[in-house]
């Protein structure tokens, strides 16, 4: 958008700019440095489209005979008149060119600001991408080499000849080397085998290394109703609700026997608090919720009998508490 036009320092000097004065007042120029201003915010082509004698006269705020300021424009060729009725600014590109390629500079800077936003989405396009196949090889870097290494030895090992050897020796004609590397808990297994014309003789070696996992194998679902742990857990808990819903977290929980002992001790240790005592065991969870809780790793506060809370109190005697207790 345009903020300013050029104004020749000999206009007002002008020859018609003088005329104009002449014919129809100083109100006369003053309006056509107004309309100049008009044109270059809303017309910065110079081409007046879409615009009649009122609208002119409008825009430069021209107050005297309707048609009078359009017509002395056209008489002195402050306006042009194109054949097909047009008017426009005589000579407005010429005088000010800045102002009437506006509408080009507006679109080559849009232009160069796309461009500019296009490059930066791009350069951090890539950016994301290289850094994630920087992670991706991070991560599978250590299993892509152990892998290459097994293929590798494989590849490198020798089958042994059969033993014993037979007489006459057959020719052998094709060799087929297998090196399969199946992951399988951890292990490899590889085999070869070597195929004789004639008299066929097959040569299989396999070695199996497995790494047994740290953590105990889950047993199966129907050995739960079996396991001696859970049936010492389910007759040690108090409440003794949806049995098959304790199966199940206990199945699913698989504790060995480190955590069943701490379980079973935690039962007992629960049997005593206060909220596992309050009216009569309301408050004691079902067996499954417990399990699904972790309730041995709750901190359970252990009830206190009446006849000692007297006692801390003070509201009893306590030589009646070693008569009626014992030292």
């Amino acid at each position: 958008m345009n903020k300013d036009i050029r104004i020749n320092i000999a206009f007002l000097d002008h020859p018609k700019t003088l005329k104009l004065q002449k014919r129809i007042g100083a109100e006369g120029v003053f309006c056509l440095m107004r309309f100049w201003s008009f044109v270059a915010l809303n017309k910065p082509n110079g081409k007046l489209i879409d615009m009649d004698i009122e609208d002119i006269e409008l825009a430069a705020r021209w107050n005297g005979q309707e048609g009078l300021f359009v017509q002395t424009l056209i008489e002195l060729r402050w306006l042009d008149k194109g054949d097909d009725g047009l008017l426009s600014v005589h000579d407005w590109e010429e005088h000010n060119g800045y102002a009437s390629h506006a509408g080009e500079r507006s679109e080559m800077a849009r232009k160069a600001v796309n461009t500019r936003w296009a490059k930066l989405k791009q350069q951090k396009d890539t950016e994301t991408t290289q850094r994630n196949t920087d992670v991706i090889q991070d991560v599978y870097a250590p299993y892509t080499q152990r892998n290459t290494d097994v293929i590798q030895t494989l590849a490198s090992s020798n089958t042994p000849s059969p033993s014993p050897t037979p007489t006459p020796s057959p020719v052998l004609t094709n060799t087929h080397t297998c090196a399969t590397d199946v992951a399988r808990e951890g292990g490899l297994v590889a085999a070869s085998v070597e195929v004789y014309k004639g008299e066929t003789q097959h040569t299989e070696t396999s070695s199996l290394t497995e790494t047994k996992s740290a953590k105990k194998p889950k047993p199966a679902k129907n050995q739960v109703f079996d396991n001696p742990d859970f049936e010492h857990f389910w007759l040690a808990y108090p409440k003794k609700r949806s049995k098959g819903d304790a199966q199940k977290a206990w199945l699913k929980l698989n504790p060995s026997k480190q955590l069943t002992d701490v379980i079973l001790h935690a039962v007992e240790q629960a049997k005593t608090s206060e909220q596992w005592l309050k009216d009569g065991g309301q408050y004691i969870p079902y067996p499954a919720t417990w399990l699904n809780a972790e309730g041995w790793n709750d901190e359970n506060t252990v009830s206190v009998s009446r006849s000692e809370k007297k006692l801390q109190k003070g509201e009893i005697d306590y030589s009646k508490w070693e008569k009626e207790y014992g030292s």
